[in-house]
């Protein structure tokens, strides 16, 4: 791959992590049911399918692993102690009980605020264990990823709910490897079927969106109404947004919001309540409107800052 193109390549994929950010932004914020039922299938499974695109192609030695693992666990802790001191500070909340609801992560306890990264830390693992213990057996590796996946899907159904997520990082293995398979053949992908996934894609996304009008899925709490139908929906959303994003020419800010997802995602909650306060019109809509935009502003500025002068925070160089 030329330089050009792995240019390329990084912008479609930080593209498709700002498309997927919008979309938990808006979520958080407040949407009306139908807009949220459109978002819910993939605004956070397309961060597990980046992830095994991203890796993909690499060795998944201890070294990947602990270099991965420092690259979220570090802003965990730094957005997660942040956060906990935020409400000891505003709410008077018990901050020792925080502290270890927060390193516990129960979902849905209400101090597992960072809960997507943990998921990911967590989902990490697992692939990497998979990865180690079939190494380039593909029939293996698929049976394993699919193995676990159902009993993550199984745990959820049961309403088994485990520290740091455990049920739902296994559900979500089946999208990192749909991300590992992407890029393994992405250059067949890319000259002969594209532009026809697309297309089939979106219709059927549609379809299902019309034909089951009370799916609702919490991947946070495991809720999935029905597991067949999120996966067909949640791939087929994915498979669109890739093609959108290939084709999608150079946007800066989407870019850089993709680039800092971590920034957005773990301050998010604190941003929007400051700003309800401030933001007060006799407009719902107008009111949502100001707080989303001036949330990517003012959380585009905390990005870099963070950027610029504790890059170590997100486990990046120091620029020279």
């Amino acid at each position: 791959m030329s330089n050009h193109e792995e240019k390329c390549r990084i912008a479609w994929v930080d593209y498709f992590r700002g498309l997927c950010m919008f979309g938990v932004l808006a979520v958080h914020l407040g949407v009306p049911d139908y807009i949220y039922r459109l978002f819910s299938p993939f605004f956070l499974t397309g961060f597990f399918f980046v992830s095994g695109y991203l890796t993909g192609t690499k060795k998944k030695n201890i070294k990947w692993l602990c270099k991965r693992i420092k690259a979220l666990f570090i802003p965990f802790i730094f957005f997660g102690l942040i956060n906990l001191l935020a409400d000891a500070l505003f709410t008077h909340s018990d901050i020792l009980a925080g502290v270890i609801g927060f390193l516990v992560q129960i979902p849905g306890s209400g101090q597992d605020m960072l809960w997507f990264i943990s998921c990911l830390i967590l989902c990490e693992i697992l692939t990497w264990i998979i990865q180690c213990l079939f190494e380039e057996n593909f029939l293996a590796t698929t049976i394993a990823y699919i193995g676990m996946c159902i009993l993550g899907f199984t745990l959820s159904s049961l309403r088994i709910q485990l520290p740091w997520h455990i049920e739902t990082a296994m559900t979500m293995g089946i999208f990192v490897l749909i991300g590992e398979l992407y890029r393994k053949n992405e250059n067949r992908i890319t000259s002969i079927l594209e532009k026809r996934i697309a297309i089939i894609s979106f219709v059927i996304y549609i379809a299902l969106y019309f034909i089951f009008p009370n799916m609702y899925i919490d991947i946070h709490l495991g809720i999935y109404t029905n597991i067949p139908v999120f996966i067909i929906t949640a791939i087929c959303a994915i498979a669109f947004l890739t093609v959108i994003c290939r084709h999608m020419h150079k946007i800066d800010g989407l870019q850089f919001i993709g680039k800092n997802t971590l920034v957005y995602y773990a301050l998010q909650i604190k941003c929007f309540t400051v700003l309800k306060k401030l933001i007060r019109f006799n407009n719902a809509i107008l009111n949502w409107w100001l707080v989303f935009l001036a949330s990517l502003v003012i959380l585009g500025i905390v990005a870099w800052l963070i950027t610029r002068y504790i890059p170590e925070i997100m486990a990046r160089k120091r620029e020279t």
